[in-house]
C-alpha cells in the first residue's frame, strides 16, 4: 500500500514539474526561437561569441 501511495505522489510530482515547464515555454517562447533570434540579430552575440 505505501510503495503505491508513493509512486502515485511521484507521478504527481512529475506532472506538476512539466506543467510548470510547459508554462514558462508557453510564456516565453523566445526560448525555443534561439534560431529566430539569430536571424534578427536580437541577443546573437550572447548565444555565439566568435573568438
Amino acid at each position: 500500500m505505501k510503495r503505491g501511495k508513493k509512486n502515485i505522489s511521484a507521478l504527481i510530482l512529475i506532472v506538476v514539474m512539466l506543467f510548470i515547464a510547459a508554462i514558462i515555454i508557453l510564456k516565453n517562447p523566445s526560448l525555443l526561437k534561439t534560431t529566430d533570434r539569430d536571424k534578427s540579430g536580437d541577443l546573437g552575440g550572447d548565444i555565439y561569441v566568435p573568438e
